[in-house]
């Protein structure tokens, strides 16, 4: 059975299981591997997770680290091939605030939050259009990562896109 928007709408975030019902089989794949990761607890530790075992999704792969000063801030340590194209930069290093790509940055700020905060992962569907004038839908799931079991100290986030002004053009 195709998995369809229509239970959540064109433009959801979702922090329930939920999401699997709707999700493309990428973003799921990639939530089964952090899942068996964590292994019971709230979240895995860094050390649980390596790259090796998830190639295929590298290239829509970003790693942010969560800096828990005053203000609470993000920063991207590390950012796939497909995310630097989507943006048209490579943002390594820089601060998510002003880099971030979506329909609109309070939206990707409070997903970060959310993560950070709620040690919990979170699944965002968000069409929206890029600056060269593409329609894109999104599928991104942000997962936390920690160094102790007990903070979050890192997001990997898996963005899932559909160009739908190419796949017209087909």
């Amino acid at each position: 059975m195709a998995k369809t928007r229509t239970a959540y709408g064109n433009n959801e975030v979702i922090t329930t299981l939920a999401f699997l019902d709707v999700c493309d089989a990428h973003v799921s794949e990639l939530f089964a591997y952090w899942n068996d990761r964590r292994a019971g607890r709230v979240m895995p530790l860094r050390t649980d997770i390596d790259p090796a075992d998830f190639p295929r999704h590298l290239p829509g792969i970003v790693l942010v680290d969560v800096r828990w000063d005053q203000p609470l801030d993000f920063i991207y340590r590390l950012i796939g091939t497909r995310e630097v194209e989507a943006r048209g930069f490579d943002p390594t290093r820089r601060r998510v605030v002003g880099n971030w790509i979506g329909s609109n940055e309070e939206r990707v700020l409070n997903n970060y939050r959310f993560v950070a905060t709620k040690n919990s992962y979170l699944y965002d569907y968000d069409p929206f259009g890029t600056k060269d004038g593409h329609f894109l839908v999104d599928e991104s799931l942000f997962l936390p990562l920690s160094f102790d079991g007990a903070r979050v100290d890192q997001i990997l986030v898996y963005s899932h896109y559909e160009d739908l002004w190419r796949k017209a053009m087909l």
